[in-house]
């Protein structure tokens, strides 16, 4: 299986801009090529395309985009999360749900029964993962690099399961 590259992502690795681009600008190798289905590590997911237009849709939306004050979605957030789904480690996955999060961040799903995955993406950087398997009783909630078996593990559930 493809991995990230890394295996051991740190929870703000995933964030951090390449030194040539600006923390709000479009990352450099987040371009058509990639979308169209070629990444700096392989074959980017065929559901690419679409999760970012989904981001972009739910970054336009804005400040209070709920009624109720919440934070909008920021370019730096939204970039730096497109770029770590174009990984060839999503490429084998379903589309997966993307929502925004009342603090600015965005949450993106996969939920594949018995097996459950969820990424939380945080303004600050941070990332935290949800992980479950109702066959295996399996239930964590943590750090993204501290899930347990790794994140390549729940990946798999929720493409094979």
């Amino acid at each position: 299986m493809t991995t990230l590259r890394d295996t051991t992502t740190s929870s703000q690795e995933w964030y951090m801009p390449a030194a040539s681009e600006s923390a709000y600008s479009p990352p450099a190798y987040v371009s058509y090529l990639q979308i169209a289905g070629r990444s700096e590590w392989g074959t980017a997911p065929s559901w690419l395309q679409d999760a970012a237009e989904r981001i972009r849709y739910l970054q336009s939306l804005g400040e209070g985009w709920d009624g109720y004050g919440s934070s909008g979605v920021s370019p730096r957030l939204a970039n730096a999360v497109v770029r770590f789904l174009s990984a060839p480690l999503w490429a084998s996955t379903p589309r997966p749900r993307i929502v925004p999060t009342s603090r600015g961040g965005l949450a993106v799903e996969w939920r594949v029964p018995p097996a459950t995955l969820e990424l939380e993406f945080d303004p600050q950087g941070s990332v935290d993962v949800y992980v479950s398997d109702t066959s295996a009783g399996i239930e964590w909630e943590g750090n993204l690099g501290e899930e347990p078996g790794g994140l390549e593990q729940w990946v798999w559930r929720v493409t094979h399961d």
